[in-house]
C-alpha cells in the first residue's frame, strides 16, 4: 500500500510537470507552512497534521480517488462505512498511476486512449491497418496516434510489438477542463451512434445503455460522485482480471435535469 507521503509526492511531481521551477519551498509558501515541515512530510519523516491535510489536497489538486487513498492511509483502523472502500480496494486503486497533466493532449482524439488498451488484447496486431479496421478510423489516423503515444512514452515498441508503458493509469482532475470535456463529448457521441446504428438483437446483447431519473438531496452529490468513482474502478478490475479479447467503453452521466 502506498504511504501518505508517497501519494503527496506523486501529485507534487505532477504539479512540477507543468512548472519545472515549482519547488517544495513554493509548496510551503502556497500552504503558508514552513519549508522544513513540508520537506519532512514529503520524505515521510513527519506525519501529516490534521490541520494541513486540506491544504495539501487543495494545492496539489488531489482528485476524489487520491483523497480516498490518503484518508485510508492516514486512518487504517478507521471503521469503514457502508460505502467506504476496503483495504483491498485501496490496494487495487494504488495500481492506477495518475497521468501527468501535460500528457492530457492524448484526449483530443478518443482513439488515442482506445489504442492504448487495444494493445492489451490477446489478438492485438501492431499494424496501423489492423488498428484502423478494429476502431473504424483511417490508417493515417492510426499512424499519427501511434507516433503521439510513442512520443508521450505511453507506448513503447518491444521486438516490433507496441506495449503500454503503464498498464493501469487514470487522468485525475479537480476542475472542468476543455480537453477532458471534448473527450467525453466524443465518447457520448459514440454511445449515441451505437444506439442509432446498431439495432439488432445481437448488438443489444453486447451492450448495456440504461439510466435512472430520481430526485436528490444536493448534500449527497459529493458522496454519490465518490461512490461512482469507486465502482467504476471496481468494474475495471473485474473486466481486466482475465485475458481480454474485446475493447469496451463505460460512460456514466450524472447531471441535473432541472434548469
Amino acid at each position: 500500500m502506498l504511504e501518505a507521503h508517497e501519494i503527496l509526492k506523486m501529485y507534487f511531481e505532477r504539479k512540477r510537470m507543468n512548472n519545472s521551477k515549482y519547488s517544495l519551498r513554493a509548496l510551503a509558501r502556497d500552504m503558508d507552512l514552513s519549508p522544513s515541515y513540508i520537506s519532512q512530510v514529503m520524505t515521510g519523516k513527519k506525519k501529516i497534521s490534521e490541520n494541513s491535510i486540506k491544504g495539501f489536497i487543495k494545492v496539489l489538486e488531489l482528485d476524489d480517488i487520491a483523497v480516498v487513498q490518503l484518508s485510508r492511509t492516514l486512518n487504517p483502523l478507521q471503521e469503514p462505512t457502508e460505502s467506504a472502500v476496503t483495504k483491498e480496494d485501496i490496494s487495487f486503486l494504488n495500481k492506477f498511476s495518475p497521468l501527468e497533466e501535460k500528457k492530457y493532449n492524448i484526449l483530443s482524439d478518443w482513439y488515442n486512449i482506445a489504442i492504448l488498451d487495444l494493445t492489451t488484447l490477446k489478438n492485438f496486431k501492431s499494424d496501423p491497418r489492423w488498428i484502423s479496421e478494429h476502431l473504424g478510423i483511417s490508417v493515417l489516423e492510426a499512424e499519427i496516434a501511434l507516433e503521439r503515444l510513442l512520443e508521450s512514452k505511453l507506448l513503447e515498441e518491444k521486438n516490433g510489438i507496441y506495449v503500454k508503458t503503464n498498464n493501469k493509469m487514470r487522468l485525475p482532475t479537480t476542475r472542468s477542463k476543455e480537453i477532458i470535456r471534448k473527450f467525453h463529448q466524443q465518447m457520448i457521441k459514440k454511445a449515441y451512434d451505437e444506439l442509432y446504428q446498431k439495432v439488432d438483437e445481437e448488438d443489444f446483447k453486447k451492450r448495456l445503455i440504461t439510466g435512472a431519473t430520481f430526485a436528490i438531496n444536493q448534500k449527497k452529490i459529493k458522496e454519490i460522485q465518490k461512490l461512482v468513482h469507486e465502482k467504476l474502478y471496481e468494474i475495471t478490475g473485474l473486466a481486466t482480471s482475465d485475458d481480454c479479447d474485446e475493447l469496451y467503453q463505460l460512460n456514466i452521466q450524472f447531471f441535473p435535469l432541472s434548469k
